[in-house]
């Protein structure tokens, strides 16, 4: 086994574990510690080689995408035979039921099934409530345990939150921006939000590349982009860009095995009635990178009415919801259709 074990790479670490008392009991430990230190060995490589000073920019490109692809846990290209897919068709039928990633909608869940990888645009036009109901969306999956990283490129850290801390605790959010002396203070217990894994990053003038490398640093599960059309990019049109732009996303998500949930503006043509899927701002790329779209719609402003529709959905059904958004609270409720 010595033997065997001097020819693998990371060979001093291998050895180690082959000399040790065995105990069955801890092998997973023991396999996170061989690939964490694998990991790390593979990163510091890359690392010095970045660290050359006669790189080229597109050398410099090609091994920044190589650490990513190491830090995500990623190695070389998948490929599956067709003996490797029944097989895993079998297991998986015969285990437990896939883990999709739930929106706490329950409605919405029922016709949708967001899983890591997947790329999932919510579109309005300009006040609409797309922050709101990310927000909500966001909030509701990190109560569920899913580490959610919300990348804000046009409000600050401090909005976002404000917004959602009222959401959270049935604020009224009127009251909390005028900062209220005679604001009543309901009893409620402040942890609840505090240890939730939900972070907001200000990113504004980013890339796609730098929200998918920072958000591989904190180890999200969900990354949602307040919005599409602030993303840093390149091209020579408007056009070229925002194309660039969701191809780059959807790439992204699959690399990284992260859910993007990305926000979309749509066109104001036809203000007042309901969007469809025509109305994405700037490039037909983002419909086809997408695998859901869900339009949001202010029905009545006076009475809250709001329509959640899913314009797209590789995974189930598409069509309209009713939905009530309380806006001096900042939440949504899911209203039972007749």
């Amino acid at each position: 086994a010595s033997v065997m074990a001097a020819s693998l790479p990371e060979r001093d670490l291998v050895l180690q574990c082959a000399a040790a008392p065995v105990s069955y009991s801890a092998y997973l430990s023991y396999c996170r510690t061989v690939r964490t230190a694998a990991t790390i060995a593979r990163g510091q490589g890359i690392g010095l080689r970045l660290a050359a000073s006669d790189l080229t920019s597109e050398q410099a490109n090609i091994l920044a995408e190589q650490l990513n692809a190491v830090l995500a846990g990623r190695r070389g290209v998948k490929c599956e035979t067709a003996m490797q897919g029944m097989i895993g068709f079998i297991r998986r039928q015969s285990g437990e039921a896939p883990q999709y990633i739930r929106t706490g909608f329950s409605r919405l869940d029922k016709w949708t099934c967001f899983s890591p990888g997947d790329m999932v645009v919510i579109g309005a036009r300009p006040a609409n409530g797309k922050t709101a109901f990310s927000i909500n969306m966001a909030l509701n999956m990190a109560r569920k345990g899913k580490r959610v990283v919300f990348y804000s490129l046009e409000t600050s850290a401090e909005k976002i939150n404000d917004r959602g801390i009222c959401c959270w605790y049935d604020l009224n959010f009127g009251e909390v921006k005028a900062c209220a002396t005679d604001f009543p203070k309901p009893d409620y217990d402040p942890d609840e939000y505090a240890t939730l894994p939900f972070e907001v990053v200000e990113a504004s003038g980013r890339t796609v590349q730098w929200i998918k490398t920072d958000a591989i640093r904190r180890k999200a599960d969900v990354v949602m982009v307040d919005y599409l059309g602030l993303i840093h990019g390149k091209g020579a049109s408007r056009y070229e860009i925002v194309t660039q732009i969701s191809q780059d996303l959807h790439a992204a998500a699959q690399e990284t095995k992260m859910l993007f949930i990305v926000l979309s503006q749509l066109n104001r043509q036809g203000a007042g009635g309901e969007p469809n899927i025509q109305d994405l701002r700037e490039s037909g790329q983002i419909e086809q990178d997408a695998d859901c779209i869900i339009l949001l719609h202010y029905a009545d402003r006076e009475t809250g009415e709001f329509v959640v529709r899913v314009a797209k959905n590789k995974e189930g059904e598409v069509g309209p919801m009713k939905f009530v958004f309380r806006a001096e609270h900042q939440n949504f409720r899911e209203v039972e259709n007749r």
